[in-house]
């Protein structure tokens, strides 16, 4: 485990910035001024966010895109899912909502963290492709369309 030069906070084995100062880890303490300028910065509030995020790993911008990417696809559900509840005090037409951003969410997973599997990466796409499929047709109570398209 590593620590932060300027403000001794414990680091990860993979962060590039300390997430309490923002400066890069590797960077040593200059000063012990440097150190209080830092400490100084963080109570009035104002961090140096000097993150620069075409030195982070790969792993580590696959994480940021998934993150930003599940908490936007996530406030859209939640969203469809209680305006729904409000306007007709039932789960009614939110539920293509919830399912298309499920079905989004595991295919950005899958693309983002078995991109080398090329097998397993088209299988799980299979996979979700064809409950999403039978999902929206027993939605609609007719098996037609999803149990031709979706199950071969």
């Amino acid at each position: 485990m590593n620590v932060c030069n300027y403000c001794g906070v414990e680091l990860d084995v993979e962060m590039n910035y300390c997430p309490l100062c923002g400066h890069k880890s590797n960077t040593p303490a200059t000063s012990a001024s440097d150190i209080k300028e830092c400490i100084e910065k963080e109570s009035n509030g104002t961090k140096d966010e000097s993150y620069n995020f075409d030195e982070l790993t790969q792993l580590q911008k696959k994480k940021i895109i998934w993150e930003l990417s599940s908490i936007i696809l996530g406030s859209g559900i939640l969203v469809s899912f209680i305006i729904d509840l409000f306007i007709n005090k039932q789960i009614s037409w939110s539920k293509y909502t919830i399912t298309i951003g499920l079905f989004l969410f595991a295919n950005i997973s899958l693309i983002l963290f078995i991109r080398k599997r090329i097998f397993v990466l088209l299988t799980g796409s299979f996979i979700t492709t064809s409950l999403l499929l039978l999902l929206i047709d027993w939605y609609n109570q007719n098996l037609h369309m999803g149990a031709k398209l979706g199950i071969p």
